[in-house]
């Protein structure tokens, strides 16, 4: 899972050349009115998953699609979202 391996994957990705500053997110629970999205970079995102306790599941999504969040995220508006 993306948050059990995150400080590795980072590791591998910045070693083998993604910048730091790559956006990331955790997705746990997705599709799900329990969903939850954490977003950062590459250089924090594993600070931030240990600060807030993010634990799997969970999929790591690394790279410009993550900027799209905001676009895409009409699910979360929906009245009836993590409602159940």
């Amino acid at each position: 899972m993306g948050v059990k391996n995150i400080e590795k994957i980072v590791e591998e990705l910045t070693k083998n050349g993604k910048p730091p500053e790559t956006p990331t997110a955790l997705i746990r629970w997705g599709t799900t009115p329990r969903q939850e999205i954490l977003t950062g970079t590459l250089a924090n995102i594993s600070a931030l998953a240990k600060e807030r306790n993010f634990a799997p599941p969970a999929i790591l999504v690394v790279g410009k699609v993550v900027d799209l969040r905001d676009t895409l995220s009409w699910f979360e508006r929906k009245t009836a979202f993590a409602k159940a």
